[in-house]
């Protein structure tokens, strides 16, 4: 399983992060965050070039005027 360093964590947490959090809060995350990681990587090995998305994230959607889209 991936690891995530809890000093790795401190270090991002504010300036990232935007978070100010005590020491301990941090080695919780870091075991939430390698389970998280560990399912992201396996989902990366599976081949899916085959298959077509089920939603198409468009960012430019949301600013098309609805009748000239």
């Amino acid at each position: 399983m991936p690891r995530i360093s809890v000093e790795s964590l401190v270090e991002l947490s504010n300036p990232v992060f935007g978070l100010d959090l005590e020491r301990d809060r941090f080695q919780t995350l870091s075991k939430e965050l390698e389970t998280v990681l560990a399912e992201v990587m396996k989902l990366r090995e599976l081949d899916l070039h085959d298959l077509d998305p089920a939603v198409i994230f468009d960012p430019e959607t949301s600013y098309r005027d609805e009748h000239h889209g």
